[in-house]
């Protein structure tokens, strides 16, 4: 008996334990925070999952979560948040207002500064005795001896001289002196000569400065005679640097922007310089500007014929909105931008941008100096920010501004017409409808595709692909064409029957490779 009740009492603690077990296992545990919606890639919003996992890319996964956005949210506002914008490298730069420096990159050659070559000419008739100079590119010295030149008149000269001395006529010595340093005698030939009383046969010429022999015209022996260019001596110590922009870019230089040039004989080396002369032709065959950039040399490492990179660097004269260029969005519709507030609030904006360069854009028009933008991961937040605009376009309370205001329009007669035509498709993101219409007599225009702005969202809802519709629309001031009316819609189905006889041939949508293209009207 006694074994039994012990049975019985260890039967029902067992029991009990079980039933303690599995009810604690079974209980679902409490969520400490919210919960993905699901899943998407980093680098594409599009690849979604309902759990976490890979991207194609081998990218983790990121979690989407539910926010509960403010009822006075802009349409396409996107809520991330701060945790998980760190994850995603998203980077932000605030709108400056500053000079923007605008860089043009072309290409140059080096060649002497022709102010400071030294052509050598004679000043007499004559004949080269000695040549000491023996090819074009010798380097040469102030004062080193270059010819040796025999002249009757050279001779003659210093004849003269030597008989005023003997006369005691100081005035026809003092003209003799003169005569013979106007023939570029130097005053220790002259010296040399009252000191000996010896007439040279040979009169040496030397180097009037440090350089190059740039052109060498004589050998020994040769005749010579005034306005005979016997050689030219270029310096290397300053040298020009011929470039050419193309005729698209002429206005965008002026004379005094700053220039760095560099070589490829010299990586890493940057030559500063500046823009000198702008030709004022262009040249007629290649249809580019010449300009000349001077550049000082002192280390004389640039020499003429070498090829040159240059960036041209000019800088406006009037402060302007700037942002990184790395922020800009280019789309076949425009360029975006995407803005926060810092608060986890994102959305996309379209901008209008003017000059750039490779650091930074002017912004004509879309934002305001200080604002907050996004310059890193900003092509997923603008992916984001399309779509949540698309779902605000299609819900039933969407937000009136992102259909055209026709509040203070006045329709004429010069500026609406009614139409038919067929629907080709509607794009609900951008609120327009793509339409094949008839011909407008009063306007002289034939059948064309045309893309028209719905005024409202009742509009836009008539309306579908293959319909044929009757309408009203209006250009505005804008020059958009907003559909204001529509009187009368068959459906597709409906336009079946009909088509052959009420459709006139020449307004037959056009398909280019199995697909819709619109006109233009």
């Amino acid at each position: 008996m006694k074994i039994s009740i012990v049975f019985l009492l260890l039967l029902s603690i067992g029991a009990a334990a079980t039933g303690y077990y599995f009810g604690t296992q079974s209980a679902p545990p409490e969520s400490s925070g919210p919960q993905p919606l699901y899943w998407v890639a980093p680098m594409d919003p599009n690849y979604r999952r309902p759990g976490p996992g890979k991207s194609p890319m081998g990218m983790d996964l990121i979690p989407v979560y539910e926010t509960s956005g403010s009822k006075d949210d802009t349409p396409g506002t996107v809520h991330i948040d701060p945790a998980m914008s760190h994850n995603l490298g998203i980077r932000t730069a605030r709108v400056t207002r500053d000079r923007l420096s605008q860089e043009l990159i072309t290409v140059g050659s080096v060649r002497y500064n022709e102010n400071t070559m030294v052509h050598i000419h004679p000043r007499v008739e004559g004949w080269v005795e000695k040549l000491h100079i023996k090819a074009e590119g010798d380097p040469v010295r102030k004062g080193q001896l270059l010819y040796e030149l025999y002249s009757p008149e050279l001779v003659n000269a210093q004849e003269e001289l030597l008989l005023s001395l003997q006369k005691g006529n100081q005035t026809l010595m003092n003209g003799t002196r003169e005569k013979l340093r106007a023939l570029q005698f130097t005053e220790q030939a002259i010296s040399d000569l009252i000191t000996t009383g010896k007439v040279s046969n040979r009169v040496s010429y030397y180097a009037p400065q440090d350089g190059i022999i740039d052109h060498l015209a004589i050998r020994e022996g040769f005749f010579v005679q005034p306005g005979t260019t016997m050689m030219s001596i270029g310096s290397l110590g300053s040298v020009w640097v011929d470039a050419r922009l193309p005729e698209s870019e002429a206005r965008l230089i002026t004379t005094g922007d700053r220039a760095e040039v560099t070589v490829v004989g010299f990586p890493g080396r940057i030559w500063q310089g500046m823009v000198d002369y702008v030709y004022p032709t262009l040249d007629p065959r290649s249809r580019t500007l010449q300009l000349r950039i001077s550049l000082e040399n002192p280390d004389q490492l640039l020499r003429p014929e070498m090829y040159a990179d240059i960036r041209l660097i000019r800088s406006e004269a009037d402060p302007v909105l700037l942002v990184p260029t790395d922020a800009i969005i280019r789309t076949a519709d425009g360029e975006r931008v995407v803005a926060t507030t810092g608060d986890g609030e994102f959305s996309s904006r379209q901008v209008i941008t003017g000059q750039r360069n490779q650091q930074l854009t002017e912004i004509v028009s879309g934002l305001q100096e200080n604002e907050l933008i996004v310059t890193s991961g900003q092509f997923l937040i603008d992916s984001e920010s399309s779509r949540a605009r698309g779902l605000d376009l299609l819900s039933d309370n969407a937000d009136p501004s992102l259909f055209p205001d026709l509040s203070d329009h006045n329709p004429s007669d010069n500026n609406s017409a009614q139409v038919s035509g067929e629907v080709e498709f509607t794009n609900r993101l951008s609120n327009q409808v793509q339409i094949q219409r008839s011909a407008i007599s009063k306007w002289g225009r034939e059948p064309a595709s045309v893309s028209f702005i719905a005024a409202t969202q009742a509009i836009l809802d008539q309306l579908h692909t293959g319909d044929v519709v009757d309408f009203t629309f209006t250009i505005t001031a804008a020059g958009d064409f907003v559909i204001t009316e529509v009187a009368q819609v068959s459906a597709a189905g409906d336009r079946q029957q009909t088509e052959s006889t009420d459709r006139p041939e020449d307004t037959a949508t056009r398909h280019v490779n199995g697909m819709e293209k619109p006109g233009h009207d």
